[in-house]
């Protein structure tokens, strides 16, 4: 590892997370380590669980620890599982120390500040999703800094702020950010994606890349989608739902609804992916019906491929989605099916509300956000040294 700019050895990172399933959470926050300024930091993961992003942190170079055996693909959670954890916290605290960590990251992890404390780790950072993972961490008296990815959480936050004990002044809001040249249109592509996953080349295409969890409701989607399907359909223009991401606890009900519906032959399931961009590709529209979200990487993503989008208004969607969404609601797919009949009759409003996505994209860019994490951890730690 090299020196820094000023001779000084960079800030030593430590990201604590619970599971590096492949997520939103997870992945930005492995997009944000290995974008990092590596003269300026070295960073290190922690994690209580492994899973599919294992692989893509030791690639990138990354040291790496995992506290326990069981995937955050197993959602079983056993008497062992509960041991495991309870353990974990002072062999987290150890290894900290032993690592002369600078600066913690929490995602959503609780023992993490405990363990961060009992290392001497005076710089204490933690970055808050939705309302629920935010509530996570019960005490956040003393941290440095809380990052939140919308102005939505923060409020959430701030409303809170005598629960947490949280001084509402270390409230920072950092929005998500986007790999543009990764997620980007490239000639060819939509053919490859559609041969790919066996789509007709003239089909119109919606669908998602999401965790299938219960709060993604894409039961809701598939109803909607065969609605759609039901009023829509035509020789001359098949339709067809792409459902990609790993299962997340509901594929059981996802596979139900399909056969009850009677869809079988028009909805994919790729199962977990590496290159959501190939899947987003392959679309005419994405769909998010989520009754519970935060600021979804997934959605950046899609605006970033011009996209139109579905979405619901959960979470900080709605901040997200400025004037380039049909907003829904999360109960009612007679909504969704609406919108979607009104996109596939209207191309023109496609290519708009496509236009408006990329240039909402291109504000949020992934260095952008880096940027600003780097100069908040910066401060941090010189904060904490003072």
């Amino acid at each position: 590892m090299t020196a820094g700019a000023e001779g000084r050895r960079p800030i030593r990172l430590a990201a604590v997370i619970d599971s590096l399933g492949v997520g939103g959470v997870e992945t930005g926050c492995l997009d944000l380590l290995r974008t990092l300024d590596r003269d300026r930091f070295e960073p290190f993961v922690w994690a209580f669980r492994p899973g599919g992003l294992v692989p893509r942190i030791q690639a990138a170079g990354i040291p790496l620890s995992v506290g326990h055996d069981r995937p955050a693909e197993d959602h079983r959670w056993e008497e062992r599982d509960v041991t495991a954890r309870a353990t974990w916290t002072a062999q987290l605290a150890q290894e900290l120390a032993q690592a002369r960590i600078d600066v913690c990251l929490v995602y959503g992890w609780p023992e993490a500040v405990e363990a961060a404390r009992m290392a001497g780790i005076r710089a204490i950072v933690e970055r808050s999703d939705g309302p629920q993972l935010a509530a996570r961490v019960g005490d956040k008296s003393g941290l440095s800094a809380v990052i939140c990815e919308s102005r939505h959480i923060r409020d959430v936050l701030r409303a809170q702020r005598s629960r947490f004990g949280l001084d509402p002044r270390r409230l920072v809001v950092i929005p998500n950010g986007v790999d543009l040249e990764r997620f980007r249109v490239r000639d060819g592509d939509r053919e490859r994606a559609r041969a790919s996953l066996g789509l007709p080349p003239d089909a119109f295409v919606v669908g998602c890349v999401a965790r299938q969890a219960p709060e993604k409701n894409l039961v809701l989607l598939v109803r909607a989608f065969a609605m759609f399907a039901a009023r829509t359909s035509s020789p001359r223009a098949p339709l067809r739902l792409v459902l990609a991401g790993p299962d997340g606890g509901e594929r059981a009900a996802i596979d139900a609804a399909i056969a009850e519906l009677g869809v079988g032959d028009r909805v994919s399931l790729p199962g977990p992916v590496d290159d959501p961009e190939r899947v987003l590709s392959a679309l005419d529209v994405f769909t998010l019906t989520s009754w519970m979200e935060g600021s979804p990487f997934a959605v950046l993503e899609a605006m970033a491929m011009g996209l139109p989008i579905v979405s619901t208004a959960a979470g900080a969607l709605a901040e997200m989605l400025d004037d380039n969404a049909i907003i829904v609601d999360p109960v009612a797919p007679l909504a969704t099916m609406h919108a979607l009949m009104l996109l596939h009759r209207r191309p023109d409003l496609r290519a708009t509300l496509g236009r408006r996505s990329l240039a909402l994209a291109r504000r949020a860019s992934l260095p952008r956000m880096v940027g600003r994490y780097e100069r908040l951890l910066e401060a941090a730690v010189a904060e904490s040294a003072g």
